[in-house]
Order: C-alpha cells, then sequence, then structure tokens
C-alpha cells in the first residue's frame, strides 16, 4: 500500500504545476474575464487543491493505520475533486494512478475484492508503471480465483520493480501450483 513518498512528492508537484499552468491561461484570457472572475478561478483553484491535498493525505494516514473503511472515504473525497474537470486538467494520470491504487489497496483489505479490482485497473490505466499496482492487483486477482490474471500481474510488477518480495513469492507459489 505504502507508496513511496518521492512518488507523492512527484504527483504533488506536477498537480501543483498543472494547476499554475491553468492559472496562466486563466491570466492570458483577461480580455474575456474581469479581474474579479479571475480572482474567483484562482481561488477556487487553490481551494480545490488545499481540499484534495487534505483528503488524500488524511486517507493516506487513516489507511496506514489500518483504518481502511475511513481511508475510502477520504480518498474518494480526493477523486471527487481531482476527476471533476472545472478543477484540474486532464493530464494528471500520475497522481489518479497513486490515488486508485490505495482505493484499490483499502477495498482489497476489508474483501471488496470487486471494487479492488475496479480500482486497481484503473490506477494501471492512469499510471501503468506505478510500483504496487499490479502487486496489489495480484493479489486481488488471487482472491477472486483468476490465476492466469494473477501471474500476469505479478510479472508486470516484478519488471517494473525486481526485487519485490511479495509478488516474488506470490509469483513463484502461483507458478509451483500451475
Amino acid at each position: 500500500m505504502k507508496i513511496p513518498e518521492e512518488k507523492i512528492t512527484e504527483a504533488y508537484v506536477r498537480l501543483i504545476d498543472l494547476a499554475d499552468k491553468e492559472i496562466i491561461i486563466i491570466s492570458n484570457n483577461l480580455g474575456e474575464m474581469s479581474n474579479l472572475q479571475v480572482m474567483e478561478a484562482l481561488r477556487e483553484k487553490a481551494n480545490a487543491r488545499a481540499s484534495l491535498v487534505e483528503h488524500y493525505t488524511k486517507g493516506e494516514d487513516l489507511a496506514v493505520h489500518g483504518r481502511y473503511s475511513d481511508a475510502i472515504k477520504e480518498l474518494k473525497m480526493a477523486e471527487k475533486i481531482i476527476v471533476n474537470p472545472c478543477k484540474f486538467s486532464s493530464d494528471v494520470l500520475n497522481f489518479l494512478g497513486v490515488l486508485y491504487n490505495n482505493l484499490g489497496f483499502c477495498h482489497l483489505k476489508i474483501g471488496n475484492f470487486s471494487e479492488a479490482k475496479a480500482y486497481l485497473e484503473k490506477s494501471r490505466e492512469n499510471a501503468l508503471n506505478a510500483v504496487f499496482t499490479n502487486n496489489n492487483l495480484g493479489e486481488t486477482y488471487e482472491a477472486l480465483g483468476q490465476t492466469e490474471s494473477a501471474i500476469r500481474a505479478y510479472q508486470r510488477e516484478l519488471a517494473i520493480n525486481p526485487k519485490h518480495p511479495t509478488a516474488k513469492q506470490s509469483l513463484e507459489k502461483l507458478l509451483i501450483k500451475n
């Protein structure tokens, strides 16, 4: 579950950069907007960023402490903020990948395997090389009895992170069974 701190920081920096680019675009359209409208748009974006970070970090903290159902609620709040096209541009795929991975992991931990699968597959779509997503997906496929899919997921994880001990052990165990 725990995403490396540098990946989270990288995602936050990317979000802030994207919001800043949107601010520049708004500022460039001053001829079409009043100063009051620009200020309101900037305030809305700043509030959305702050709210996103708040819900995401709270959700991650709850998950780290094993409070998965509470974590899901916070992470879903972050998801609602980030997928709203009025708040952020569509180029936040890496952050969405991390967010969906965390949601999938929490659902996996509480036994909601179909929800876990849906979020983890979304994570992989948004961030193909996200560390841990394929391992979490492998665990989910195993829980659902989808052995071949689990093997492929573990193999993808090891292609990204060759020293991942859980993926390596899980893959070896599945290959011995088959």
